[in-house]
């Protein structure tokens, strides 16, 4: 069981599962895998904002960082 789950956006759901952050998709398979992420946000317009090291970034569906 996660400790910490965010709503749903574009077929993806953020999970904590101890420290560990994931994307799961509806069927619950993990899709984007975000160890070593602070934070995470859901998804919008295909881009998510999340914290690793401190700094803000997106991600897309693949998981490639972007900076912003």
């Amino acid at each position: 069981a996660s400790d910490v789950y965010k709503r749903q956006t574009e077929g993806l759901a953020a999970v904590r599962v101890g420290q560990a952050w994931h994307y799961i998709d509806i069927e619950g398979r993990t899709r984007i895998r975000c160890a070593g992420y602070e934070a995470v946000k859901p998804f919008r317009n295909g881009r998510a904002e999340v914290i690793r090291d401190g700094r803000r970034l997106e991600i897309d569906r693949a998981g490639r960082e972007f900076e912003i």
